[in-house]
């Protein structure tokens, strides 16, 4: 599950399917709840900062869970997914919900936990048997930034970008497993497969968090400048 995702673009074509979606559909939260909308890398998006979206995705959680036989449910890492040119327009609920955190950056990654914590909750309340797992981006943060990070110049760390602190979310045991995306081979030097599957692995030593190391089967092939 994309968590927080509504849409691929916020094209006026895609608006339009969203606006005239119904109530046997059913209808989208788009059109239930446009209060709880915003766009980010110009996609339509529900925004992690109001407590009622929050409640919103666990509830979505927990009817899977209850209706349907599954083993897992599992988080991709879209959770605060931005571009430069698209940013999350969120100042006004930071002010809003925040009475705690002296920066927005902070109070966005207490969204992300909460969420994911309350998640892992409702599952375990309706049935220990199913898993919760994150499949984030590979890198959770760079050592540069960080003495803790991995010795990586990944672009977008989960902690810096997506506002999702996964190691904390592995050291407090709020998921079963984590399945970072590491798609990158030995020789990207930036955010080597080696380097990157081994601090994982040191993460998440001495925790109840399994590691399961994703793998972008659709990048085998021929070699290329982008892709070494």
């Amino acid at each position: 599950m994309n968590p927080y995702r509504i849409s691929m673009n916020a094209s006026d074509g895609t608006m339009e399917e969203l606006n005239n979606s119904s109530s046997d559909s059913p209808a989208s939260v788009f059109n239930t709840h446009p209060e709880w909308t915003g766009t980010a890398a110009n996609r339509f998006v529900l925004n992690p900062g109001i407590p009622e979206v929050q409640a919103w995705v666990g509830s979505i959680v927990e009817e899977i869970v209850t209706k349907y036989d599954v083993d897992a449910i599992q988080f991709d890492d879209y959770f605060y997914y931005e571009t430069a040119d698209s940013l999350l327009q969120d100042d006004a609920t930071y002010q809003t919900y925040n009475t705690t955190f002296t920066t927005k950056a902070d109070w966005r990654r207490n969204n992300t936990y909460s969420l994911v914590d309350a998640c892992h909750k409702k599952i375990a309340a309706v049935n220990t048997d199913v898993l919760f797992g994150i499949s984030p981006a590979g890198v959770w943060r760079n050592k540069s930034d960080d003495p803790l990070g991995s010795d990586t110049q990944a672009g977008a760390p989960n902690y810096d970008f997506a506002y999702a602190d996964t190691r904390k979310w592995v050291i407090d045991g709020i998921i079963d497993y984590i399945a970072p995306q590491v798609y990158w081979p030995f020789a990207r030097e930036v955010a080597r497969y080696d380097v990157i599957t081994q601090w994982w692995a040191d993460t998440v030593r001495g925790t109840g968090t399994a590691l399961y190391v994703g793998m972008a089967l659709y990048k085998v092939g021929a070699a290329s400048a982008a892709e070494p």
